[in-house]
């Protein structure tokens, strides 16, 4: 039922202001799980405690591992298969000037084997999966190191048992260039080392007093290489672990502070907007109004008898009505750009931009009639209906009209609200107007 009062309500002082804000919708609970470590950061911070001597990661890590570095790997291994066939070419070199009598045969081997087999594996590189590029220096490294053992063993050149040098780039490429995986690496070193004592063997009469130092600067090259790649990937490993549990941290910081925002801005009991919401909503959407020229229509809306019915059945009951007539109001508004609001006890606010007083009093009818339809029993109202039940105040006012404030417009609803109440409560005062007609045009 509808009532309509002409009112003049007194000039009083502005509201202050508050920072625009836009409507939002949704709960506000805070979900305190989501301000401890989750078990995922638990277990990045136990692996940064306990370190990972091994290069290994849980199988479940290590997988994202692999798969976050995979593209960073495939262009060091593209750039490296480049640098490989102009290293690799370049040591006919040393072939010329080491083992002459073999020069055609390293020509043929480096030009006409070697360079194609990389560049097959450069063209076909990406079409394999990450451990299958990873381990293909075992097999390239190996021919190569194949490659300078034979030269080395069937030249008569005097030269020949200290080409074995030629082993060195190999070891080198693999430890900087390449930054081979230290577990492959090693592998590739050791399998290095066996062919070079293999040769060693093999060779009839080798000079010892070149090839002992020969052995020691290869010897030399496999620790320190080895040493490099090792903490190189031990560090990688730990700054990809810092990073995952920093971009944990973060994403857990950026939902307790949309949390925290929520909080700041919605009523934790009945899941819609606060006072402090609804203030800095108002104050935007009157700043808007002012400048645009439109109406803005507010509602206060006060739950009736509703201390009877928090003393009749409890407070834990009360805050179940608070919630279900929150519930009501905010589902039969009908536009995203209106706002509800908790801003007492039982008392509740709503605001429509750009609404007219005609527009305004069909909301505040169907608002009223949604509650109504609720069928809360109050046994401890003096109402015949025994029902929970709502009295509204609209008011309405042009944002631009002399004399026109946010302090009024929110008077003025008042207003109409304590004339509700003091005519019966369960209906609706419509403030500032002296007819209206029978067939209100709603929202759009």
């Amino acid at each position: 039922m509808t009532e309509v009062a002409s009112l003049s309500p007194p000039p009083v002082a502005s509201a202050p202001s508050a920072p625009a804000a836009p409507a939002d919708a949704g709960g506000a609970s805070l979900d305190l799980a989501n301000l401890v470590p989750s078990a995922e950061r638990l277990e990045l911070e136990a692996l940064l405690a306990e370190g990972f001597a091994r290069l290994q990661f849980p199988q479940t890590l290590e997988t994202r591992y692999q798969a976050d570095k995979a593209s960073e790997r495939l262009g060091l291994l593209r750039r490296g298969a480049l640098w490989t066939l102009l290293l690799f070419n370049a040591l006919l070199l040393p072939d010329w000037l080491m083992v002459p009598d073999q020069f055609e045969a390293a020509l043929r081997l480096r030009v006409m084997v070697y360079s194609p087999l990389i560049l097959v594996g450069l063209f076909f590189i990406k079409d394999v999966s990450g451990p299958v590029r990873e381990w293909s220096m075992l097999p390239l490294s190996l021919v190569a190191a194949g490659i300078t053992v034979m030269l080395s063993l069937s030249s008569t050149d005097v030269l020949a048992p200290a080409y074995l040098i030629c082993l060195a780039p190999i070891l080198m490429f693999n430890g900087s260039i390449l930054r081979t995986r230290f577990w492959i690496a090693l592998l590739i070193d050791m399998l290095v080392l066996a062919m070079f004592l293999g040769a060693l063997a093999a060779l009839p009469d080798p000079p010892m007093a070149i090839m002992i130092p020969l052995g020691l600067a290869i010897l030399s090259t496999v620790v320190f290489t080895l040493f490099g790649l090792y903490w190189l990937e031990h560090e990688e490993r730990v700054n990809w672990v810092m990073q995952q549990r920093e971009a944990l941290l973060e994403a857990q910081l950026a939902q307790a502070n949309g949390h925290l925002h929520r909080l700041a801005r919605f009523d934790m009991l009945t899941d819609v907007s606060n006072r402090r919401h609804f203030d800095e909503f108002i104050e935007h959407v009157w700043s808007r109004a002012r400048h645009d020229g439109t109406e803005v229509a507010l509602m206060m809306i006060d739950v009736d008898h509703f201390k009877a019915y928090n003393d009749h059945h409890g407070h834990p009951a009360g805050d179940a009505c608070l919630r279900d007539v929150a519930g009501a109001l905010a589902r039969h508004l009908r536009r995203p750009g209106d706002l509800v609001a908790r801003v007492g006890g039982e008392e509740f606010a709503v605001v429509l931009p750009h609404a007219n007083v005609m527009q305004a009093q069909a909301t505040a009818e169907r608002l009223r009639a949604g509650v109504a339809l609720l069928a809360l029993p109050h046994p401890a109202s003096p109402e015949a209906e025994r029902r929970v039940t709502v009295s509204v105040g609209v008011a309405c006012l042009a944002a631009g009209e002399p004399g026109a404030s946010l302090a009024r417009l929110m008077a003025t609803a008042d207003a109409a609200l304590y004339e509700a109440k003091a005519r019966g409560r369960n209906q609706v005062e419509v403030a500032g107007i002296q007819a209206m007609p029978s067939n209100l045009e709603e929202p759009a």
